[in-house]
């Protein structure tokens, strides 16, 4: 009975989604994601002005333009690490990734706008200041697996573009907005270290575990 629920879910949504595709109008997209991706030079030129000023891209340009952005960097992160699974799957992964981090940060700072500032701000402009912000953290991972401190670099440049956007678009209190930030900027830095100790000490254990005895054994095993 679960699994027919199932199947009929997963008809129901693939239904949806190309009656979705056939109605978009693909001559006008291709447009649109062209002239957004000769912009986007001129925003990585000066990005805290390029907040001041964002395009308004409707929703199949920025899905598009954060999906191949976001496989891309992920991709070269790969890439650099010689892991060639990653290098194909991350195509996939890196865009679904990428679209529910920022749909979950923008309904996160829907609400908050709204019960904390009194503000209702459109979910759509939330999301595209989030995705402009998160190129910083997206080019940024792309070494963050040899140098992991620089993924604090990326996460407070998005922070200070967010700053930028929120105040300067959404006419939002500067106090409020910095404090809200360096809050979340504390939170994620604790997560960070917390993740990178407990990664060392697994490490660690496991240099230890590895005696000469043990790497004999390994190799006789192997041999047979």
């Amino acid at each position: 009975m679960g699994r027919l629920v199932s199947l009929e879910c997963f008809v129901l949504i693939q239904q949806t989604v190309s009656t979705l595709l056939k109605h978009l109008d693909w001559p006008h997209i291709k447009q649109q994601v062209r002239e957004a991706v000769i912009g986007l030079p001129h925003f990585f030129k000066n990005p805290v002005e390029g907040m001041r000023n964002l395009p308004q891209w409707d929703w199949p340009t920025t899905l598009i333009i954060q999906g191949v952005f976001a496989a891309a960097c992920s991709m070269l992160a790969n890439l650099l690490q010689r892991d060639v699974i990653g290098v194909f799957t991350s195509v996939v992964l890196a865009p679904l990734a990428a679209y529910l981090t920022v749909a979950i940060a923008a309904g996160f700072f829907y609400y908050l706008f709204m019960f904390f500032f009194h503000r209702e701000i459109p979910y759509r402009p939330i999301y595209q200041h989030l995705v402009f912000a998160s190129f910083a953290v997206w080019i940024v991972n792309i070494v963050a697996s040899l140098i992991p401190p620089v993924s604090l670099i990326g996460a407070a440049a998005a922070s200070m573009l967010l700053y930028v956007g929120f105040v300067e678009n959404f006419g939002l209190e500067r106090k409020k907005v910095r404090q809200i930030l360096a809050g979340l900027m504390i939170i994620y830095t604790a997560v960070w270290a917390f993740q990178l100790v407990r990664s060392t000490s697994r490490h660690e254990n496991m240099r230890m575990k590895a005696t000469p005895e043990s790497l004999d054994i390994l190799e006789k095993e192997l041999g047979n």
